[in-house]
């Protein structure tokens, strides 16, 4: 889907991953603060698209952060952030999403790897990057799902963050007077579910794309 014209033009992908869970993040702060009233209403419509846009950005930076330390710990482990830390947040991302996944889409990573390196000269990809790549080529050509399958993925990535990071938050505001057993109990189960159902189309996105990827590198000459 591309962009319209004008500067409040949005993606699919941009609506549901960013904008939208930044809304959500505005709308609990906006009660737990009690802003009404205080933000002109001439100007409230901006605030709340330009403010859910960068509170949707951060959101998912953070989801981004917990995801890739948590599934690539080892792409990890010379860079700046200690390999301890990344550890860590592989062992909590796997205590919330259990599941394993074992399609057979999978099986073709090796003979992929050897069309990398066959047609394009690359070697030695980490698992990150060799699925940027496929990524890449899939995109290239078109592929409608794909724009559908990382807006779910990002909405999911995006809201696990919003999760983490805002319901400490409700609690310390008061919980909207909900008891605190309540919230300590639905923490741990929502986050597993948006992590679970994350993890899924993230899956489904990574076996499409490399088959998809491994067939277009088959038929180049």
């Amino acid at each position: 889907m591309e962009k319209g014209a004008g500067f409040l033009s949005f993606t699919l992908y941009d609506l549901i991953s960013h904008i939208l869970p930044g809304a959500l993040l505005l709308i609990i702060v906006y009660f737990l603060e009690n802003l009404e009233g205080k933000i002109p209403s001439e100007i409230a419509a901006y605030v709340l698209i330009v403010g859910s846009f960068i509170a949707g950005q951060i959101l998912f930076a953070v989801g981004n952060l917990l995801y890739y330390v948590s599934f690539y710990p080892t792409d990890y482990q010379n860079k700046k952030l200690r390999y301890s830390f990344v550890s860590f947040l592989q062992k909590l991302v796997d205590f919330f999403v259990r599941q394993k996944y074992g399609y057979k889409g999978f099986e073709i990573k090796n003979d992929l790897a050897q069309q990398i390196e066959k047609k394009l000269k690359l070697k030695d990809l980490n698992n990150q990057a060799r699925f940027q790549l496929c990524d890449a080529i899939v995109a290239r050509d078109g592929f409608p799902e794909r724009e559908v399958l990382l807006a779910k993925q990002g909405f999911y990535r995006s809201t696990s963050a919003l999760v983490a990071v805002t319901i400490p938050y409700v609690i310390f505001r008061g919980g909207f007077g909900i008891p605190v057993l309540f919230w300590l109990i639905f923490y741990p189960v929502l986050l597993r579910v948006l992590l679970y159902v994350h993890t899924y189309y993230g899956e489904i996105r990574k076996v499409q794309i490399c088959a998809l990827a491994y067939m277009k590198l088959r038929e180049m000459k």
